[in-house]
């Protein structure tokens, strides 16, 4: 077991356990997700991160693709929370410049974010499906190199902080700023929901 800090004034501290069991989408969860979600939706994205940290760190992440509204969240997740788990899906397909914004990241705020990777590197998985299986089956070829990282990734996991704006599709345009994540079964956070692409 580790003793962590609770981001709360004063500074707090719980011990935390590895076994801890993960959150499960009970009524009475549901219920205060819905009535933090109303209460946050005209607060800042800084102020939703707040509360995200306080109520399930240390089991709070980010999976980022170092797009702008990720870049946002690492900024200000490095002013509130530095210790926050961050991390990035390798496929084995991502740009040179990707990864070099990963080491800006270290260098800039001192957080290295992960790099979660396939068990197969790129050459392994293409010689075992002959050939580039994104040309052939584009579907397979993300659940087998991304959204199984993701499943793994919740793992062990309360709540993870997403980039989404409400503004991106209509799809998005329905989301909460607090959630429950059927798909990845954890707490779903949105601080920039209400952020436009001219914020």
């Amino acid at each position: 077991m580790s003793t962590l800090p609770v981001m709360n004034e004063p500074p707090r501290w719980r011990v935390v356990s590895p076994d801890e069991a993960k959150l499960e989408p009970t009524d009475e969860l549901l219920a205060e997700l819905r009535a933090k979600s109303d209460e946050l939706e005209t607060a800042t994205p800084q102020a939703i991160l707040r509360w995200a940290v306080e109520r399930f760190a240390p089991r709070f992440t980010m999976a980022t693709a170092f797009g702008p509204e990720g870049m946002t969240l690492i900024h200000m997740l490095a002013e509130i929370a530095p210790d926050t788990p961050i991390f990035n899906l390798d496929t084995g397909y991502q740009f040179a410049e990707t990864l070099e914004l990963r080491e800006r990241v270290k260098r800039r705020y001192g957080i290295e974010v992960e790099l979660k990777r396939p068990e197969l590197s790129v050459e392994e998985y293409e010689a075992a499906n002959g050939g580039p299986v994104y040309k052939t089956d584009p579907n397979r070829c993300c659940f087998e190199r991304k959204l199984k990282l993701l499943h793994e990734a919740a793992e062990g996991m309360d709540a993870w902080a997403s980039a989404i704006r409400r503004d991106q599709s209509p799809d998005r345009a329905r989301a909460s700023i607090i959630g429950w994540d059927k798909k990845f079964r954890l707490v779903k956070v949105n601080p920039l929901a209400n952020w436009s692409k001219n914020d």
